[in-house]
């Protein structure tokens, strides 16, 4: 049997604060026609990820209604992760915030509602925003520790209780590959090294969800 990729496209918040946004979602949609999932912006309020770019809630969901109302006329077939919230204990206020600007009244079919959490007791305070969500998909799209000898101790034992507080159909590991050298400053999150060379290296949770150990 064969094997497939799904790719989740993630438009950064340069392109949603672009002069002509429509535009540039017709033109990216038109680019990358194989991509069903797009995520709308990553930790939004985060400079540091984004070009020094910071939205607040009701900017970001000023935006987001009109590439939702955009995708729901010009390409139906498209599904869209609403933007990560940053972890940390502002995230679940930041969702709360988004919800109050018009998320919970989108179609739950064509929206999922993502987070970013690497700590079990960041997820408990979803639990209040979440129940103003009901049938929408929730996907964790960040989550890890960063000390490889940690890796499958997190996944087994916070990865149940995230999931089953935050009513996650999917949890999404940091990095695959952050980089090859210590000085890479998310390089212990990664699930391989080397990866720019023959040389590939995998550590134990790679292994151990590929079948290697």
């Amino acid at each position: 049997s064969g094997t497939s990729v799904e790719v989740l496209g993630i438009i950064g918040s340069r392109d949603l604060l672009s002069d002509n946004l429509e535009a540039t979602l017709g033109r990216i949609y038109s680019d990358y026609p194989m991509v069903s999932h797009f995520q709308i912006g990553n930790e939004f309020d985060n400079p540091k990820i984004n070009d020094g770019l910071k939205m607040d809630a009701k900017q970001y969901m000023d935006i987001f209604n009109r590439v939702y109302a955009y995708t729901i006329n010009n390409r139906p077939d498209i599904t869209l992760v609403a933007g990560a919230t940053m972890t940390g204990s502002n995230g679940a206020q930041m969702l709360s915030d988004m919800i109050d600007g018009g998320l919970n009244k989108l179609n739950p079919n064509k929206v999922i509602i993502s987070m970013n959490i690497y700590h079990v007791e960041e997820a408990s305070p979803y639990v209040i925003p979440l129940s103003r969500l009901s049938g929408f998909t929730i996907w964790v799209t960040e989550s890890g520790v960063k000390n490889p000898a940690e890796h499958i101790k997190f996944v087994e034992n916070s990865y149940p209780t995230i999931k089953s507080l935050v009513r996650a159909a999917r949890m999404y590991w940091y990095a695959l590959w952050a980089g090859d050298s210590p000085s890479d400053g998310d390089y212990d999150f990664g699930l391989i090294t080397n990866a720019t060379t023959a040389n590939i290296t995998e550590r134990d949770l790679f292994k151990a969800l590929t079948g290697g150990i």
